[in-house]
């Protein structure tokens, strides 16, 4: 096992099951070691994931380390980032979001669920973490094919596709959303399903706000994983667990440097898509 400060960290949120626990499963199995720091909001599950994967993977030359958080949870995303800090010498080269939240039932406060982790509290964790991105370190957003531009209604598509989008716009219209979600009345605005508002939200902000946050050789990326066979994609979904991790593995071992023709774009299937 190598020491943590000559590897590369990457965070995965979410990642005691489904597609991040994928995720740390290929990092693991694979040559390049890195410093993998995993998340989940449950801890009693997270370290239950932590003592499997260290028993399976015992001869993977990675360290694994899991870390408690719950990215709904304000205090929770500053204790994360604090550990960081006081643990990992106030750095890190890969964000991996991929905790995430899909209603079942369609009740008001799923949807309400939805729009806040998907979108708002995946957006406060990125922005509390992004003073401690290496300066070639890169952002990978999961969200959605059914976040694409062509999913939503015309005046969304129009809004969402302006160059000119900025932070405080798009947080403006986030919380209208979330303020129309509560008078049943969202449609009106020219929204879809509040899932797929909720990563087309994750995709403008990834596309038009976060990119320009970013300096040097840091990136940012946003890719669908597929309908894969997990908790949220159910038993029926067409894919493989492992399908879905494919492309975010992908992307952590890009080359950590500037690559315009990436940076701020959407992927599937390891290829570029239109947003």
């Amino acid at each position: 096992m190598q020491a943590t400060n000559s590897l590369r960290t990457v965070i995965v949120t979410g990642a005691n099951r489904g597609i991040g626990f994928a995720i740390i499963e290929r990092l693991l199995s694979e040559k390049t070691p890195f410093d993998i720091i995993f998340t989940a909001r449950n801890g009693k599950l997270g370290q239950e994931a932590h003592q499997s994967l260290s028993t399976r993977y015992k001869a993977s030359s990675s360290r694994l380390t899991f870390q408690q958080l719950d990215i709904s949870n304000s205090v929770s995303i500053d204790e994360f980032v604090a550990w960081i800090k006081a643990e990992r010498n106030s750095r890190f080269d890969v964000l991996v979001n991929n905790a995430g939240f899909g209603y079942l039932r369609e009740s008001q406060q799923e949807q309400l669920d939805t729009i806040n982790i998907n979108f708002f509290d995946t957006v406060d964790l990125t922005e509390k973490l992004l003073p401690y991105l290496a300066e070639d370190g890169k952002i990978i957003n999961v969200t959605s094919e059914n976040g694409l531009l062509s999913w939503q209604g015309q005046n969304i598509q129009k809004i969402l596709s302006d160059p000119s989008m900025t932070r405080e716009k798009l947080m403006e219209l986030a919380k209208e959303l979330r303020d129309k979600i509560k008078t049943g009345d969202f449609s009106k605005l020219g929204w879809s399903e509040i899932y797929d508002d909720s990563k087309a939200l994750l995709n403008a902000y990834t596309r038009w706000v976060l990119v320009k946050m970013l300096k040097g050789d840091q990136q940012c990326y946003c890719m669908d994983p597929g309908w894969c066979r997990t908790d949220m994609g159910g038993k029926n979904a067409p894919l493989a667990v492992e399908r879905g991790a494919d492309t975010p593995v992908y992307l952590i071992n890009l080359p950590f440097k500037l690559d315009e023709k990436y940076n701020g774009k959407f992927f599937m299937d390891r290829k570029l898509h239109k947003y």
